[in-house]
């Protein structure tokens, strides 16, 4: 049994290999250059071993510590032969390639990915320095496919659920690891490189990780056939992440094409490579919107985006989301090309609803249209179609087809909120909102209370619900349907309850009435009650209670929070507080002390009652005979919402006097 070595035993080996294996390269001896590299591969292949045996006793940051260290000195080593032959550079290739695969091998995807990604360092050194010489570049990419096709292979050759769960930890690495290698190529205008990876993602059909090997596999595991459908399932995943990932680096292509960093020639032959994985506006349209803006979608896209932005400008930065920019651009960019190829007599000849119906393409027509007329003025639109064409026509026709999608979405939401029973999470959400904000900004029930004229006693009986009235509500903010998001202003509907609250009360509660002809009069009426009767509050209906007593010297505007006795008070009016209020009924209200006279019988924070019904249930047999279907359509929007007060009034006691100004 081999010694088990320690982190500063293996850095000291690989940094002594790798300076013999400098000096053998400056020295143009290969064989000892091949040798030493040799002796580095075996250093590697010994801590992969020792880290497969311990297993879960070593510990993840001491495992990452080992692989950063022979990552960075594979690294340093490749860089420092930029100078030498390209068969020096060659060799270090074959190296990291072997322990890539000793990784997989021994069931390590950390050290997997962290040697893919130190093949991925060594490619864009070599972009960032020159150019790739030819035969050096090929055996790179020869290498790079098989290590794409054996990441496939390994999911075809799982014969059992752990197997299987190993060998898809294993694709994910290949997969992110080759998507950060084919940007990199983009950036670098390196289309050989491009044009030689790209197929062979694209050449993975689902059915090739689904294994022919019955006999082992029903020998492992007894639920066969649900194990080949997971395999399979996971191979259509596996075709759906490359359609995604050919549009989105085409995308990124093309945004580097609008930035001037690409020429024409040069951003068509990147597009071409994948321009079978887009053969129509159907199939692109599917991609951008089902995929690429998914719900809960946050894909390696955006991650692009923010690290472009951060390099910008060397830090903190913020971006646009890319599926809405640059990726939103492309998609514009392909319905063009797309587009002009069926396009005949002003028609698109696209099938129907080629745009998904989705939440999505809600309020994108307006978008769409302007990226699309953007690129007709830029003439970036000649990129794309066939000459002769009828841009503003064709624009026109592809806005078309998203606002049909969007029609026939927001229809399919309204067919299926009609259908829907109501929400009771929903529903109570909506009477939690009233309750709270009549409970809150109802200043004469929350007065009558403090003083004791209101008082709650849910076991009271004889208490009758005393109706308020009744709201209409959008049915679709009652039901749980992923539908376009729907705000309801709360005020809306409590202030008719407010308002009918206040007329309850009033037609229950003894108050005098009395009017006077100006202000000054008002004032001398308050002060003569104020001095003559225990009034508790004066609540005034004429706007700012600043305002109304502004030419009083016994009125108090600013107060602390000890003078103030009723929340929201506004100030005090030769010691007796004022507050504002809503309604018009009066100028101005003076409460007077006295007994309790309404027994609110619900609880205090929920003093109202709900009954909903949908409206058209409302409805009469003759009532429906007499709507159009669109009609009664318009009657399912909506649900009736009846309110009450479940209250007793006790006594006819007078509350207080109401004095108007009369005009």
């Amino acid at each position: 049994m081999s010694r088990r070595r320690n982190q500063g035993e293996f850095e000291d080996l690989v940094e002594y290999l790798v300076e013999r294996c400098l000096k053998s390269a400056d020295n143009r001896d290969k064989d000892r250059f091949v040798a030493s590299l040799i002796d580095f591969n075996d250093v590697v292949d010994s801590f992969l071993d020792q880290q497969a045996n311990l297993g879960n006793q070593v510990s993840d940051t001491n495992r990452e510590s080992l692989e950063r260290i022979f990552s960075n000195y594979f690294v340093d080593l490749y860089e420092g032969l930029i100078e030498a032959p390209p068969a020096f550079r060659t060799e270090v290739i074959s190296a990291i390639t072997t322990s890539i695969r000793r990784s997989r091998d021994v069931g390590l995807p950390s050290s997997y990915q962290a040697f893919l990604s130190t093949l991925n360092r060594c490619y864009r050194l070599e972009m960032e320095t020159g150019e790739f010489e030819f035969r050096a570049k090929r055996f790179f990419v020869r290498r790079y496919n098989l290590l794409i096709s054996k990441s496939v292979n390994q999911v075809q050759a799982s014969c059992s659920p752990a197997a299987f769960e190993t060998a898809k930890s294993f694709w994910k690495v290949t997969f992110d690891q080759t998507q950060q290698l084919l940007k990199t190529a983009i950036e670098a205008t390196d289309e050989e490189t491009y044009s030689e990876i790209v197929p062979k993602l694209t050449e993975i059909y689902y059915y090739d990780v689904v294994s022919s090997n019955r006999q082992r596999m029903t020998d492992v595991w007894d639920g066969e056939d649900e194990f080949l459908e997971k395999k399979a399932e996971f191979g259509r995943y596996i075709e759906s992440q490359i359609s995604v990932l050919t549009f989105v680096l085409t995308g990124w292509a093309f945004r580097r094409f609008r930035e001037g960093t690409l020429t024409e020639e040069e951003y068509k032959e990147i597009a071409t490579t994948t321009e079978s994985q887009r053969n129509s506006i159907a199939s692109v349209a599917e991609v951008y919107y089902d995929e690429i803006r998914g719900e809960g979608r946050f894909g390696y896209w955006e991650d692009w985006n923010l690290d472009e932005a951060m390099a910008e400008t060397m830090g903190v930065a913020t971006s646009a989301p890319a599926a809405l920019s640059w990726l939103q651009a492309f998609y514009c960019a392909e319905l063009l090309r797309l587009g002009s190829q069926s396009f005949e007599d002003g028609e698109l000849d696209v099938g129907e609803l080629p745009i998904p119906v989705s939440k999505a393409v809600v309020a994108e027509s307006d978008k769409i249209r302007k990226t699309l007329e953007s690129f007709h003025t830029d003439s970036i639109a000649e990129v794309f179609i066939d000459s002769g064409t009828d841009v503003e026509r064709l624009i026109d026709a592809i806005v078309q087809l998203h606002e049909d999608a969007e029609e026939t979405y927001r229809d399919q939401v309204r067919e299926d909120v009609h259908e829907s029973a109501l929400d009771d999470e929903s529903v109570k959400s909506f009477e939690d909102s009233i309750q709270s904000d009549f409970v809150e900004g109802c200043t004469l029930r929350n007065v009558l209370r403090d003083i004791g004229v209101i008082v709650e006693d849910p076991s009271e009986e004889g208490g009758e619900p005393k109706e308020i009235g009744r709201l209409r509500v959008p049915r679709r903010a009652l039901v749980s349907v992923d539908d376009i998001p729907l705000q309801l202003s709360m005020q809306r509907y409590v202030s008719p309850i407010e308002d009918r609250y206040r007329e309850l009360l009033f037609e229950n509660l003894e108050v005098v009435r009395e009017s006077v002809t100006s202000q000054e009069e008002l004032l001398e009426r308050v002060r003569e009650y104020v001095d003559s009767h225990d009034v508790e509050a004066i609540l005034t209906t004429l706007g700012v209670s600043d305002d109304v007593f502004r030419d009083a010297d016994a009125y108090q505007y600013v107060l602390t929070s000890e003078e103030r006795v009723f929340t929201n008070q506004r100030g005090s009016f030769a010691g007796t507080p004022v507050l504002s209020m809503r309604g018009d009924e009066f100028s101005i209200l003076l409460v007077f002390e006295g007994p309790t006279q309404v027994i609110e019988t619900n609880q205090a924070d929920r003093p109202l009652s709900f009954d909903m019904i949908p409206a058209e249930e409302t409805l009469s047999e003759e009532d429906r005979q007499d709507l159009s279907e669109e009609e009664l359509e318009n009657v399912k929007d909506w649900i009736y919402t009846d309110v009450s007060y479940p209250c007793q009034f006790t006594s006819n006691s007078n509350i207080g006097v109401a004095i108007t100004v009369e005009r």
